[in-house]
């Protein structure tokens, strides 16, 4: 069965003989997916914010949210070890929905503490943004912190939206009526026509570092 599953992960038309390492890989991959949700409900995860800076006015206007997990036994593992596995089980969908609550919750008491008052960005997972039901949570998050609308930008990487099921477009347009902003990440690692750009209702476009 181990073996089975590695042949279709690598695509059709495949084979794959068993080894202790395949048994090894499922194994700590089960063990990471119950240690996901144990650290959701136990606060090992937190966010941290990077800022973006006006380069031309030297100021910070924004931040973006970066999800950090600090397990109690085997320390800080990187977002590329877990994010995969968490897509996989889809428990993605209930950690984004927490990271989306906090990074809105943190914006609003930054306010209220009197801070400058800036935008904050979160990304958005191919799996979130394929919810059915993203929009009325994503509003509901928004309504629930008391974020302004134009306080909040969405991030949602290229490949997301170029093999994303059903009409792209008028997902994001639902998303920007809502008030808030939308970014394309990761831009230039896959597809890169700047014709569909025309057409996605973006406010920003984040390049990436091999373009």
């Amino acid at each position: 069965d181990m073996a089975l599953y590695e042949a279709k992960r690598h695509g059709r038309a495949n084979f794959k003989f068993f080894d202790t390492a395949i048994e090894v890989a499922a194994r700590n991959k089960a063990k990471m997916q119950a240690d996901l949700q144990t650290a959701l409900q136990t606060g090992q995860f937190s966010l941290y914010y990077q800022p973006i800076i006006d380069i031309a006015e030297n100021h910070v206007i924004g931040v973006e949210s970066l999800l950090r997990w600090t397990h109690p036994d085997k320390g800080n593992i990187s977002p590329d070890e877990f994010i995969p596995i968490a897509e996989e089980s889809r428990f993605i969908v209930q950690i984004g929905e927490w990271v989306l609550r906090t990074a809105c919750e943190q914006q609003v008491d930054w306010e209220k503490r009197g801070l400058a008052s800036i935008n904050i960005a979160v990304n958005l997972s191919a799996v979130q943004f394929n919810e059915r039901n993203l929009l009325p949570q994503v509003e509901g998050i928004m309504k629930e912190t008391g974020i302004r609308e134009n306080q909040l930008t969405v991030e949602i990487t290229e490949s997301t939206l170029m093999e994303t099921d059903g009409d792209v477009i008028a997902k994001l347009h639902a998303l920007k009526s809502l008030g808030l902003k939308l970014a394309i990440d990761d831009f230039g690692t896959g597809y890169s026509s700047l014709a569909y750009l025309k057409r996605f209702p973006i406010h920003h476009l984040k390049i990436d570092r091999v373009f």
